[in-house]
This record gives C-alpha cells, sequence and structure tokens, in this order.
C-alpha cells in the first residue's frame, strides 16, 4: 500500500516537472517578480480547471452523438479518457471535433487565472496577464501529463514526459500566452473588453487545434513532423514577440503616467 502511494507521488512529481521547467523559463520574461503564492495558486486552479474541461469535455462528445453529428474518422483523433462514444452517428471533420475540444481548454485556462489575479493588487502589468495566463496553463498541462503517464506502461514514462515536454506542455504555454496578451490588451481598452478576450481565445483555439490536428496526421504519416515542428517554432517566435510587444505598452502606460 505505501509503496503505491510512493510510486503514485512519483508520477505526480514526474508529470509536474516538464511544466515546472518551462515555468522557471516564463518566469524570467517578467522583471517585477509576481509572488509566489499567487503563482501557486493559479498553478493549481490551471490542475483543478483540467477536471473541469475534462467535464465540459465529454459533455461536448456526448452532443454530437445525441445531435447524430457523424464523423467516423472522430475515433482516431479523441483520447481514451472521453469515453467510448459511438463515432458512426458523428458527421462532422474530425478538424471541428478538436476545435471544439481546443476550445474547451483555453476558455478553462483563461477562467483559472482570471478568478484568481483579476482584483488583486499585484496584477498592475499587462505583462502579468500573459504570465498568469501561462502559469495556468502549466498546471492543465501538468495534469494532463499526470494521466498520460498514470496509464502508461512503466518503460514509456519517461519517453512520454520528454514528448510532451517539448510539445504539449510546450503548445500549452504558446497559446495560453496569446491569451493572455488579449487578456492584457482588454483591460486596457475596457469597451471592447469582451471582443479582445474572445480574438484571444478564438486565435488560441484556432492555434492549439491547428497543432493537434497536425500531431494526429503525424502519427500516421512522418512527413506531417516536420510541419509539426515548423508550427512551434513559428508559435514560439510570434510569443516573443507579444511579449516585447506587452512590454512596450507597459513603459508607454508608465510614460504617460
Amino acid at each position: 500500500m505505501l509503496q503505491t502511494i510512493q510510486y503514485y507521488l512519483f508520477l505526480i512529481f514526474l508529470g509536474t516537472l516538464p511544466s515546472l521547467i518551462w515555468l522557471s523559463y516564463y518566469l524570467k520574461k517578467d522583471k517585477n517578480k509576481e509572488p509566489k503564492s499567487i503563482l501557486s495558486e493559479v498553478f493549481l486552479l490551471g490542475g483543478v480547471f483540467a477536471f473541469v474541461a475534462l467535464v465540459l469535455e465529454m459533455a461536448f462528445m456526448k452532443a454530437l452523438v445525441i445531435l447524430k453529428i457523424e464523423c467516423t474518422e472522430c475515433k482516431n483523433i479523441i483520447p481514451e479518457f472521453l469515453g467510448n462514444i459511438d463515432y458512426s452517428v458523428m458527421v462532422v471533420t474530425p478538424f471541428f471535433v478538436i476545435l471544439g475540444l481546443a476550445f474547451i481548454e483555453e476558455v478553462s485556462k483563461y477562467f483559472a487565472a482570471k478568478i484568481r489575479v483579476q482584483k488583486s493588487k499585484y496584477f498592475d502589468e499587462p505583462i502579468d496577464a500573459m504570465i498568469y495566463l501561462i502559469v495556468a496553463g502549466l498546471g492543465f498541462a501538468a495534469v494532463e501529463n499526470i494521466g498520460y503517464i498514470a496509464t502508461a506502461n512503466q518503460e514509456e514514462v519517461f519517453d512520454i514526459l520528454i514528448l510532451r515536454f517539448f510539445t504539449a506542455t510546450f503548445l500549452h504555454t504558446l497559446v495560453s500566452g496569446v491569451v493572455g496578451y488579449f487578456f492584457a490588451l482588454s483591460i486596457i481598452h475596457k469597451k471592447s473588453h469582451l471582443l479582445y478576450i474572445s480574438i484571444g481565445i478564438a486565435i488560441a483555439s484556432f492555434l492549439h487545434a491547428l497543432f493537434n490536428f497536425t500531431a494526429t496526421i503525424a502519427e500516421e504519416t512522418s512527413s506531417a513532423i516536420f510541419y509539426l515542428i515548423l508550427l512551434l517554432i513559428i508559435m514560439w517566435i510570434g510569443i516573443l514577440r507579444l511579449f516585447a510587444s506587452i512590454k512596450k505598452i507597459h513603459y508607454n502606460m508608465q510614460q504617460q503616467a
């Protein structure tokens, strides 16, 4: 019994490790460091909202079945943990289904960060929005990682972690950063708050879905791996530019004060 508990605690540590490594990287982007207590809370909320997203994703898939929307190829793209789905009665394209799931995850991560930091006195710079959204995304990714390695064979655990470190976990930081950027803009441009948030979540959901869709193709076509890596590189460059842009907004705000 004790050995079993120790084993699962070890899996939790391993599953969280990729997120913590990326967290240390992104925190260096913020010169005015955020309180560790709030960062920890947002990280944990990101993990909690991973379960919220799971419930919503299951409801989304069940709704497609109830509406008799056919997608015979969806059995190849939907994670097994979403349950037994009758794919023969689903008529939408696999990309639409992936996009719906990605949208649920991006909205979940957004609220995980927002409910904790929006009224915090430490949430006082535009760059904070990007940092906190990325932290929530990393908490979300940690739960996903734990789920994957907990159901994998022991000899596959480290291979899965390494793969997800460079792909899924990294992806969550990139798309969450996009939402965070537009979250910051929505606060600066309060009259268009909903518009900016909607744009951010829409872009992040599309990029998230595009990555996942390409990843499913890469499992069958090795040439797709090149496009998968290229997509991550382009997104990474984009996030670096967004960080540079948000820092300029911060400095301009200070100069105008």
